[in-house]
């Protein structure tokens, strides 16, 4: 009966538009390990292994298979599943990007930040995705903001101000090379903002390993 049901949940997983992934680390018998997760909002895999990497998610299954859109974080390991497109989590852009603003008073985070969010509800006002000439209009302030953050982050080393800068860079580097990514979700209905749904799944993971619950 067990491995009927896995299967209906695979099946389930593998034939949807689009699919959470995300992993966290885990404590077993001393030794961590890394419990990967692969959802929808009605089915739900999790997947215990000794690897975070390629082995781990290969050896589960069920990324080599998919073909639909994966939403995921930034994290390497998912884009070289190239049969499917994959859709990047705005939930950690909003908290890197917080982290630029109220740290280092940047400024070119604060206006990305209100961009995404104004993006975010174009998007719902329009139930769910938007006309293609909305979606160059916000392509191409996406652009431009990060071109100005740039130029400020350039700034800010000519006149010695140092902290937060080269993480800065390297986030607008993928901003900038993820474009698509980032964005899809202006395109594609059934493409979400974040990815909620697999950090929600991944939450009682953690909870339950805290010594204190």
């Amino acid at each position: 009966m067990i491995e009927v049901a896995i299967k209906e949940i695979e099946t389930a997983l593998l034939t949807s538009s689009t699919l959470h992934v995300d992993e966290t680390s885990l404590r077993v018998n001393g030794k961590n390990q890394w419990v990967h997760v692969a959802s929808t909002a009605k089915a739900t895999r999790y997947g215990l292994h000794r690897s975070r990497g390629k082995k781990a998610t290969d050896d589960i299954g069920i990324l080599p298979q998919y073909k639909g859109t994966m939403v995921h974080d930034a994290y390497s390991v998912y884009p070289m599943y190239t049969e499917a497109s994959h859709a990047l989590c705005h939930a950690h852009h909003l908290r890197e990007l917080r982290a630029y603003t109220e740290l280092y008073g940047h400024s070119w985070s604060k206006e990305m930040t209100e961009a995404l969010l104004a993006m975010k509800q174009a998007v719902e006002n329009a139930g769910g995705a938007l006309p293609e000439e909305e979606v160059r209009y916000w392509e191409a302030a996406y652009d431009k903001l990060l071109e100005n953050g740039r130029r400020e982050l350039e700034e800010r080393c000519r006149q010695g101000k140092h902290p937060g800068v080269r993480h800065a860079q390297n986030f607008i580097q993928r901003l900038e090379k993820r474009k698509q990514e980032a964005l899809l979700f202006l395109r594609k209905k059934e493409v979400p903002f974040d990815n909620n749904q697999a950090e929600r799944d991944l939450r009682m993971v953690k909870v339950k390993q805290n010594p204190w619950c």
